[in-house]
C-alpha cells in the first residue's frame, strides 16, 4: 500500500513545441532582455509560477504524510525524485521539508505504531539513509492522548541517496536492510530517494519499475509531472508498467477514492500468495466489470484539493451539514 510520489524533471523532451518562428522572436526577446541584464518579465512569471506550483504539489505530499498520524493506507512513505535534475529534486525536497515542519504531529493512536516506528529507524539507518527528525512544530493536544504512550511522535524522513533501475526495476545498489522495501509502517516517516535517468523518458521508465517492481504494496501512487509529461503516466498506468489500483497524476491520491473510482488493488495482479495490497476491489459507480484500476489527472498548475479558499474549518462544516443536514449546525 505504498504511495509512491514521483516528481519528472523538466528537459527538452517534456517541453511542447513551439512553431519556429515563435522560437526564434522569443530568442530575440530573450537575448535582447538578458544584453539589458534581466530576464523577460514572461520568463519571469512563469519561474514564479511553477516555483509556486511545486510548492503546493510538495504540501499536498505532505499532507499525505500528516493525515491521521500517518496511518492511512494511501499516506505518502516512499519519494522518487530525479537524479540528473538536481536543482528540481532539491527544491521539491526542500519545499516538501518545511511544508512537513511546519505540521503538528498528531497523537500515536495506532496500536504498535511506536514500535514500527523505531523499527523502520533501525532498518533506513542499516541502509546507509541519514534519518531527519523534524520536531518544531508542537504536537496537537488531543485530550488523554496528548501524553504517555499516545504521545505524538516527531515527523522523520530518511534520505537514501541515489540508485539506478533497469527495466525490471533492479536497483545498481545493494542496501544491507531492504525491509523499508517490503513493510508498512503505520507511523509518520517517508523515505526519499533519487533515481538516475538522463532524460525524463528514462527516469520515469526507471522511476515506474522501482516502483512497480521493488515497493510492496501496489493501492495507490501519485506522480507529479509537467503537462507535456503526463502522457507517459498514463500510458504507465494503462500497460500495467505501474500496477496501481489508483494512480493520481499532478494529484494526491485520495482524489482518486471518489464513487466514480476504482477501489482496490489493480484487478488481476494480486493472489491470495501475494495479496500486496488486496485481491479484491470494490466496484465502481460505473458498474464496470473489467475495470482493473483507474486513474485522475490535473494539470500541473491545478491547486491541490485542500488547498482551496474554504480553510479547514470550513471544509469540517461542509462535510457535516452533506452528512447531517441542518442537524451538522448543531455543536453535538
Amino acid at each position: 500500500r505504498r504511495h509512491a510520489a514521483h516528481h519528472s524533471g523538466d528537459s527538452d523532451g517534456g517541453r511542447g513545441r513551439h512553431e519556429s518562428t515563435h522560437a526564434e522572436a522569443g530568442d530575440r526577446a530573450a537575448a535582447h532582455a538578458h544584453a539589458k541584464g534581466h530576464a523577460p518579465r514572461s520568463e519571469g512569471k512563469a519561474r514564479e509560477s511553477k516555483a509556486r506550483h511545486e510548492e503546493r504539489h510538495a504540501a499536498a505530499a505532505a499532507a499525505g504524510l500528516a493525515d491521521n498520524s500517518s496511518c492511512n493506507c494511501l499516506a505518502t512513505k516512499m519519494i522518487l525524485l530525479p537524479a540528473e535534475f538536481p536543482a528540481l529534486a532539491d527544491r521539491f525536497c526542500a519545499a516538501f521539508r518545511r511544508a512537513v515542519a511546519a505540521t503538528r504531529p498528531e497523537p500515536a493512536w495506532y496500536p504498535g505504531m511506536r514500535e514500527r516506528y523505531e523499527k523502520w529507524r533501525e532498518s533506513v539507518t542499516r541502509a546507509g539513509a541519514t534519518v531527519e527528525v523534524l520536531d518544531a512544530a508542537p504536537p496537537k493536544a488531543v485530550g488523554a492522548l496528548a501524553s504517555g504512550e499516545h504521545a505524538a511522535l516527531p515527523f522523520a524522513l530518511a534520505d537514501l541517496g541515489t540508485v539506478s533501475a533497469d527495466d525490471a526495476g533492479r536497483l545498481d545498489r545493494a542496501f544491507a536492510d531492504v525491509a523499508w522495501t517490503r513493510e508498512e509502517p503505520f507511523a509518520p516517516v517517508c523515505c526519499i530517494l533519487r533515481v538516475g535517468g538522463a532524460t525524463l523518458e528514462a527516469y520515469a521508465a526507471a522511476a515506474f519499475a522501482l516502483a512497480d517492481r521493488q515497493l510492496w504494496g501496489n493501492l495507490s501512487c501519485a506522480v507529479y509531472a509537467p503537462d507535456a509529461a503526463v502522457p507517459l503516466a498514463l500510458r504507465a498506468a494503462a500497460d500495467k508498467t505501474l500496477r496501481y489500483g489508483a494512480v493520481g497524476i499532478n494529484t494526491p491520491t485520495f482524489l482518486c477514492y471518489k464513487p466514480a473510482g476504482y477501489w482496490g488493488g489493480p484487478r488481476g495482479v494480486n493472489s491470495l500468495a501475494d495479496a500486496q495490497s488486496g485481491v479484491g476491489n470494490v466496484c465502481n459507480m460505473l458498474m464496470l466489470d473489467s475495470a482493473r484500476s483507474c486513474a485522475v489527472v490535473c494539470k500541473f498548475d491545478q491547486a491541490p484539493p485542500g488547498q482551496l479558499p474554504i480553510g479547514a474549518w470550513g471544509s469540517k462544516l461542509l462535510c457535516r451539514l452533506i452528512c447531517l443536514g441542518w442537524r451538522g449546525l448543531l455543536p453535538w
